[in-house]
Protein backbone atom coordinates (compact mmCIF):
# COMPACT_ATOMS: atom_id res chain seq x y z
CA UNK A 1 0.00 0.00 0.00
CA UNK A 2 1.12 3.47 -0.35
CA UNK A 3 1.41 6.00 2.75
CA UNK A 4 -1.00 8.38 3.27
CA UNK A 5 1.71 11.65 3.11
CA UNK A 6 2.67 9.81 -0.55
CA UNK A 7 -0.71 11.46 -2.01
CA UNK A 8 -0.75 15.25 -2.60
CA UNK A 9 -4.23 16.92 -3.90
CA UNK A 10 -4.48 19.65 -5.65
CA UNK A 11 -6.06 22.46 -3.73
CA UNK A 12 -8.09 23.61 -6.62
CA UNK A 13 -9.51 19.88 -6.82
CA UNK A 14 -10.47 19.97 -3.39
CA UNK A 15 -12.12 23.78 -3.70
CA UNK A 16 -14.22 22.20 -6.64
CA UNK A 17 -14.74 18.74 -4.98
CA UNK A 18 -16.15 20.50 -2.35
CA UNK A 19 -18.36 22.94 -4.16
CA UNK A 20 -20.29 20.33 -5.57
CA UNK A 21 -20.55 18.54 -2.09
CA UNK A 22 -23.02 21.75 -1.12
CA UNK A 23 -25.69 20.35 -2.46
CA UNK A 24 -26.03 19.12 0.71
CA UNK A 25 -28.05 21.56 2.54
CA UNK A 26 -25.86 20.96 6.05
CA UNK A 27 -22.73 21.27 4.45
CA UNK A 28 -23.61 24.11 2.13
CA UNK A 29 -24.95 26.36 5.71
CA UNK A 30 -21.83 25.53 7.85
CA UNK A 31 -18.97 26.51 4.72
CA UNK A 32 -20.97 29.63 4.00
CA UNK A 33 -21.26 30.82 7.50
CA UNK A 34 -17.14 30.22 7.58
CA UNK A 35 -16.75 31.23 4.51
CA UNK A 36 -18.46 34.83 5.29
CA UNK A 37 -15.67 35.32 8.06
CA UNK A 38 -12.60 34.70 6.19
CA UNK A 39 -13.35 37.33 3.33
CA UNK A 40 -13.34 39.83 6.16
CA UNK A 41 -9.50 38.87 6.70
CA UNK A 42 -7.56 41.64 5.25
CA UNK A 43 -4.26 40.33 3.85
CA UNK A 44 -4.88 38.34 1.08
CA UNK A 45 -2.14 35.56 1.22
CA UNK A 46 -3.64 34.82 5.16
CA UNK A 47 -7.10 34.74 3.38
CA UNK A 48 -6.30 32.01 0.54
CA UNK A 49 -4.74 29.84 3.17
CA UNK A 50 -7.69 29.95 5.26
CA UNK A 51 -10.18 29.05 2.55
CA UNK A 52 -7.58 26.17 1.42
CA UNK A 53 -7.73 24.60 5.00
CA UNK A 54 -11.67 25.60 5.31
CA UNK A 55 -11.60 23.49 1.70
CA UNK A 56 -9.50 20.41 2.83
CA UNK A 57 -11.08 20.26 6.36
CA UNK A 58 -14.80 19.33 4.22
CA UNK A 59 -12.78 17.38 1.79
CA UNK A 60 -11.23 15.37 4.89
CA UNK A 61 -14.82 15.30 6.74
CA UNK A 62 -16.57 14.02 3.25
CA UNK A 63 -14.06 11.80 2.67
CA UNK A 64 -14.02 12.75 -0.57
CA UNK A 65 -10.19 11.32 -0.87
CA UNK A 66 -11.42 7.51 0.58
CA UNK A 67 -11.92 6.24 -2.37
CA UNK A 68 -8.67 7.53 -3.85
CA UNK A 69 -7.00 5.78 -0.98
CA UNK A 70 -8.14 2.75 -0.95
CA UNK A 71 -7.91 2.01 -4.61
CA UNK A 72 -4.13 3.21 -3.81
CA UNK A 73 -3.36 0.64 -0.93
CA UNK A 74 -4.83 -2.36 -3.29
CA UNK A 75 -1.61 -2.34 -4.86
CA UNK A 76 1.54 -3.73 -2.92
CA UNK A 77 3.88 -2.60 -5.49
CA UNK A 78 3.26 1.31 -5.27
CA UNK A 79 4.36 1.97 -1.60
CA UNK A 80 7.86 0.89 -2.69
CA UNK A 81 8.01 2.31 -5.89
CA UNK A 82 6.23 5.22 -6.23
CA UNK A 83 7.96 8.63 -4.36
CA UNK A 84 4.86 10.10 -4.45
CA UNK A 85 1.10 10.64 -5.81
CA UNK A 86 -0.17 13.72 -7.56
CA UNK A 87 -4.03 14.49 -7.83
CA UNK A 88 -5.45 16.56 -10.02
CA UNK A 89 -8.66 17.45 -11.72
CA UNK A 90 -9.60 17.06 -15.61
CA UNK A 91 -11.63 19.34 -17.13
CA UNK A 92 -13.75 16.25 -18.90
CA UNK A 93 -14.23 12.82 -18.87
CA UNK A 94 -12.00 11.67 -21.55
CA UNK A 95 -9.22 13.05 -19.44
CA UNK A 96 -9.71 11.34 -16.57
CA UNK A 97 -6.62 8.47 -16.04
CA UNK A 98 -3.53 7.76 -14.24
CA UNK A 99 -0.36 8.19 -15.53
CA UNK A 100 3.38 7.48 -14.61
CA UNK A 101 6.02 9.86 -14.60
CA UNK A 102 9.48 8.14 -14.53
CA UNK A 103 12.66 10.78 -14.11
CA UNK A 104 16.28 10.38 -12.89
CA UNK A 105 17.37 10.58 -9.15
CA UNK A 106 19.03 13.98 -8.88
CA UNK A 107 20.27 12.89 -5.48
CA UNK A 108 21.01 9.16 -6.21
CA UNK A 109 22.61 8.44 -9.52
CA UNK A 110 21.93 5.70 -11.33
CA UNK A 111 18.41 5.46 -9.65
CA UNK A 112 14.58 6.40 -11.13
CA UNK A 113 12.13 8.67 -9.08
CA UNK A 114 8.34 7.71 -10.13
CA UNK A 115 5.23 10.13 -9.64
CA UNK A 116 2.40 8.44 -10.33
CA UNK A 117 -0.56 11.20 -11.41
CA UNK A 118 -4.10 10.60 -11.26
CA UNK A 119 -6.92 12.98 -13.18
CA UNK A 120 -10.30 13.36 -12.06
CA UNK A 121 -12.77 15.65 -12.21
CA UNK A 122 -14.18 16.90 -8.82
CA UNK A 123 -17.80 16.20 -9.46
CA UNK A 124 -16.29 11.81 -9.74
CA UNK A 125 -15.16 11.61 -6.56
CA UNK A 126 -18.89 12.26 -5.31
CA UNK A 127 -19.64 9.11 -7.32
CA UNK A 128 -17.92 6.54 -5.23
CA UNK A 129 -18.63 3.40 -6.75
CA UNK A 130 -18.02 4.26 -10.57
CA UNK A 131 -15.15 6.17 -9.20
CA UNK A 132 -13.55 2.64 -7.42
CA UNK A 133 -14.53 0.59 -10.85
CA UNK A 134 -12.58 3.68 -12.85
CA UNK A 135 -9.69 3.57 -10.75
CA UNK A 136 -8.87 0.23 -10.20
CA UNK A 137 -8.88 -0.62 -13.33
CA UNK A 138 -6.44 2.20 -14.41
CA UNK A 139 -4.13 1.86 -11.43
CA UNK A 140 -3.95 -2.23 -12.91
CA UNK A 141 -2.38 -0.75 -15.55
CA UNK A 142 0.23 0.98 -13.59
CA UNK A 143 0.76 -1.78 -11.43
CA UNK A 144 1.60 -3.80 -14.26
CA UNK A 145 4.11 -1.06 -15.36
CA UNK A 146 6.26 -1.28 -12.28
CA UNK A 147 5.86 -4.92 -12.14
CA UNK A 148 9.21 -6.91 -13.15
CA UNK A 149 7.31 -9.83 -14.31
CA UNK A 150 5.27 -7.66 -16.36
CA UNK A 151 8.64 -6.39 -18.04
CA UNK A 152 7.02 -3.35 -19.58
CA UNK A 153 8.39 -1.33 -22.50
CA UNK A 154 6.77 2.37 -23.41
CA UNK A 155 6.76 1.17 -27.12
CA UNK A 156 5.69 -1.25 -29.55
CA UNK A 157 7.83 -3.09 -32.47
CA UNK A 158 7.21 -0.51 -36.16
CA UNK A 159 4.74 -2.21 -38.18
CA UNK A 160 6.27 -2.51 -41.92
CA UNK A 161 3.08 -0.96 -43.04
CA UNK A 162 3.69 2.56 -41.58
CA UNK A 163 2.33 5.10 -38.88
CA UNK A 164 -1.30 3.84 -39.44
CA UNK A 165 -0.31 -0.15 -39.10
CA UNK A 166 1.56 1.34 -35.88
CA UNK A 167 -2.01 2.99 -34.73
CA UNK A 168 -3.64 -0.40 -34.71
CA UNK A 169 -0.95 -2.38 -33.56
CA UNK A 170 -1.55 -0.08 -30.66
CA UNK A 171 -5.19 -0.51 -29.83
CA UNK A 172 -4.93 -4.13 -30.11
CA UNK A 173 -2.39 -4.14 -27.89
CA UNK A 174 -4.26 -1.84 -25.48
CA UNK A 175 -7.43 -4.32 -26.31
CA UNK A 176 -5.27 -7.15 -24.96
CA UNK A 177 -4.20 -5.12 -22.25
CA UNK A 178 -7.68 -4.63 -20.79
CA UNK A 179 -8.47 -7.96 -21.25
CA UNK A 180 -5.87 -9.28 -18.70
CA UNK A 181 -6.83 -6.14 -16.28
CA UNK A 182 -10.40 -6.80 -16.30
CA UNK A 183 -9.62 -10.65 -15.62
CA UNK A 184 -8.09 -10.40 -12.69
CA UNK A 185 -10.34 -7.52 -11.33
CA UNK A 186 -13.44 -9.93 -11.99
CA UNK A 187 -11.16 -13.15 -9.97
CA UNK A 188 -10.93 -10.30 -7.17
CA UNK A 189 -15.25 -9.66 -7.09
CA UNK A 190 -14.86 -6.11 -8.35
CA UNK A 191 -16.50 -6.34 -11.58
CA UNK A 192 -19.84 -8.00 -12.08
CA UNK A 193 -19.57 -11.73 -14.17
CA UNK A 194 -21.05 -10.16 -17.21
CA UNK A 195 -17.70 -8.97 -17.84
CA UNK A 196 -16.35 -11.92 -19.40
CA UNK A 197 -18.72 -11.35 -22.27
CA UNK A 198 -18.42 -8.06 -22.55
CA UNK A 199 -14.37 -8.26 -23.13
CA UNK A 200 -14.91 -11.23 -25.50
CA UNK A 201 -17.18 -9.10 -27.93
CA UNK A 202 -14.33 -6.39 -27.76
CA UNK A 203 -11.81 -9.29 -28.34
CA UNK A 204 -14.09 -10.33 -31.50
CA UNK A 205 -14.63 -7.14 -32.84
CA UNK A 206 -10.71 -6.18 -32.21
CA UNK A 207 -9.31 -9.32 -33.68
CA UNK A 208 -12.30 -10.25 -36.49
CA UNK A 209 -9.42 -11.51 -38.66
CA UNK A 210 -9.16 -14.98 -36.24
CA UNK A 211 -11.76 -17.80 -37.35
CA UNK A 212 -10.18 -20.36 -35.33
CA UNK A 213 -10.01 -20.98 -31.10
CA UNK A 214 -11.26 -17.36 -29.96
CA UNK A 215 -12.90 -18.89 -27.04
CA UNK A 216 -9.56 -20.52 -26.27
CA UNK A 217 -7.40 -17.41 -27.03
CA UNK A 218 -9.34 -14.85 -25.62
CA UNK A 219 -9.10 -17.19 -22.72
CA UNK A 220 -5.61 -17.17 -22.93
CA UNK A 221 -5.50 -13.65 -22.20
CA UNK A 222 -8.56 -12.81 -19.93
CA UNK A 223 -7.72 -16.22 -17.35
CA UNK A 224 -3.48 -14.94 -17.02
CA UNK A 225 -2.80 -14.10 -13.58
CA UNK A 226 0.65 -12.91 -14.82
CA UNK A 227 0.17 -11.56 -18.05
CA UNK A 228 3.47 -10.18 -19.77
CA UNK A 229 4.07 -7.39 -22.23
CA UNK A 230 6.21 -9.25 -24.05
CA UNK A 231 3.09 -11.73 -24.99
CA UNK A 232 0.81 -8.88 -25.33
CA UNK A 233 2.97 -7.45 -28.14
Amino acid sequence: MIKKSKIFYDPRLIEEAVFYAQRDGYVSTEIQARRCRIYEIVDSDERERHFNELNRNWFDRLGLGEVIEQCLSEQPLFDAQIERCLVVGAAQAKEEGAELFVAPDEKHPGRERRTLRLLIRPESLLTTDPLRIFLRRELFHIADMLDPDFAYQPTLPKAEGGPTYDTLITNRYRVLWDITVAGRMLRRGWLDVSTRNQQFREFVRCFAMVKDNLEKLFASFFDAEQPRHAELA
